[in-house]
């Protein structure tokens, strides 16, 4: 943004001043660019009893703005003022449009109050899962580390063969945790 604002021959302070780039930056999204090569063939090419193409000024925020549609001239007065021209032409294209989403065509369904039940139930019986499966692993990784003959195996090596063996998605992380603070079998 500051280098095109130098390039409109803004003064140095309202370039380097944050809200004056982030106006312009704004304002810069709503200009129609107008190629002066296609406007030289339009104006031929429209009757005689127009001559130029029609200016139409940007009025927004009660500015009355008019000037080139190129940033090769300086703005006029102050830097507040961001100015765009284009032909009547361009003035009818549609702007920059984001998809809509149609949300009404997702149905939201509600459970039955069997279904709801059973999905409860089946929640509480894989947080149990979870809870033995913990209590598992910490005691074998505890009994591994005060047995002196047991082979030495990974922390996440024991999560991870209690995890298949219950069937559970239990943290390495949190076991080791677990150990540490002396939750055996918690």
């Amino acid at each position: 943004m500051p280098q095109a604002m130098k390039t409109a021959r803004m003064q140095t302070p309202d370039r380097k001043n944050p809200s004056v780039q982030k106006r312009v930056y704004r304002q810069a999204k709503n200009l129609v660019v107008v190629d002066h090569w296609l406007i030289g063939t339009a104006s031929a090419s429209i009757p005689s009893s127009v001559d130029k193409p029609t200016e139409i000024s940007n009025t927004k925020n009660g500015f009355d703005n008019t000037s080139a549609s190129s940033l090769s001239e300086p703005p006029t007065n102050s830097s507040k003022e961001t100015t765009t021209t284009a032909t009547a032409e361009d003035a009818n294209l549609p702007k920059r449009v984001l998809p809509l989403f149609d949300d009404m065509s997702v149905k939201k369904q509600r459970r039955t109050s069997k279904q709801k039940h059973r999905d409860v139930a089946d929640k509480k019986r894989q947080n149990q899962k979870e809870v033995d499966a913990i209590k598992m692993a910490t005691r074998e990784i505890h009994t591994r580390k005060m047995v002196p003959g047991m082979r030495k195996v990974s922390q996440i090596k024991v999560v991870a063969k209690v995890n298949r063996y219950m069937g559970t998605n239990i943290s390495s992380k949190t076991v080791s945790q677990m150990v540490r603070e002396g939750r055996i079998g918690v």
